[in-house]
């Protein structure tokens, strides 16, 4: 994480977020609040009893192509990684296709010490056990593919995902979101 300058007043905080989003026609001040949520969810981690605390899902939603709902969730990965990383969508028609793809992307992510996983444009209808096992799980273990081994990682993720407004998904998966609506 970079450096965290404390010497600036709440004030000149607020404006610095206030100019961050202030672009985005955010459907209610709710909305506006649960994106400043997501943007200081990865850096309160070492506030909360263990790095590995599960934290909400947040989901931007939108009425329409080209709102800048993944833009908007790229705020938290530039202040926090340094670049917005989008991912694949979780979702297709292809099922059992779609759990081995994620299996290996959520892996390969708890390998490479990632912290934060965006999967953009999503449509249709979520319904994925491993997207939803991931969200809840304080350790994540799977096999590597191809290989009789097991590896087992604490999971530090902050999860985020998007889709235009018609996207459905499991009540599962919903009670476990926090959306933001562009």
């Amino acid at each position: 994480s970079p450096e965290i300058n404390i010497n600036i007043s709440l004030e000149k905080a607020k404006e610095v977020i206030f100019n961050a989003f202030e672009e985005f026609c955010f459907q209610t001040q709710d909305d506006y609040t649960k994106a400043i949520a997501a943007l200081l969810t990865p850096f309160l981690r070492g506030l909360f009893p263990s790095f590995n605390k599960r934290t909400p899902i947040f989901f931007y939603l939108s009425n329409r192509e080209r709102a800048g709902k993944d833009y908007c969730a790229g705020i938290t990965g530039i202040v926090y990684e340094g670049c917005a990383l989008e991912d694949p969508p979780i979702n297709s028609d292809k099922k059992y296709q779609d759990d081995i793809e994620l299996r290996k992307k959520i892996l390969s992510a708890l390998r490479n010490g990632r912290k934060r996983l965006h999967f953009s444009n999503n449509k249709g209808y979520i319904d994925n056990v491993i997207f939803e096992q991931i969200t809840t799980a304080d350790t994540y273990s799977d096999r590597i593919l191809g290989k009789s081994e097991n590896l087992t990682f604490e999971n530090e993720l902050d999860i985020s995902l998007s889709g235009n407004i018609g996207i459905t998904f499991t009540p599962d998966l919903a009670n476990r979101c926090r959306f933001i609506r562009l």
